[in-house]
C-alpha cells in the first residue's frame, strides 16, 4: 500500500516536473523530502496550536513580546519553498505563522 501511494505521487510529481526529469533525477534534496511525506506521516492540523501561549509566569509570553528578539521572532515566517513538497513541514510552517499573526 505504502509503494502504491509513493508510485502515485512520485507520478504526479514528474508530471508536474516534466520539463526537468529524466532517468536520472539529481534534485537529492526533492527526493528525500517526497521519501520523508511518504514513509512518515503527515501531521494533522490543529487550530489550537495556532494560538499564542503563554508559557510559566517567568517564561516567555507570545502574546506580548518583550524584546527585539522575540519580535523579530514573531514576525518571521518559517515557510521555506521546500515545505511545499512536504505535508508535514508545510503545515508545521503554517501553524507557526498562524501563531504568529496576532
Amino acid at each position: 500500500e505504502v509503494a502504491r501511494q509513493y508510485a502515485r505521487l512520485f507520478l504526479t510529481y514528474a508530471q508536474k516536473h516534466m520539463h526537468c526529469m529524466s532517468d536520472v533525477f539529481r534534485d537529492i534534496n526533492s527526493l528525500r523530502t517526497m521519501a520523508h511525506d511518504i514513509f512518515e506521516p503527515p501531521m494533522t492540523f490543529e487550530v489550537a496550536l495556532c494560538a499564542p501561549q503563554t508559557n510559566a509566569p517567568t517564561g516567555p509570553n507570545e502574546w506580548q513580546p518583550s524584546d527585539r528578539r522575540q519580535w523579530q521572532k514573531v514576525w518571521k515566517s518559517s515557510f521555506k519553498q521546500a515545505h511545499v513538497l512536504n505535508r508535514s513541514a508545510l503545515l508545521s510552517s503554517m501553524t507557526t505563522d498562524m501563531k504568529h499573526d496576532v
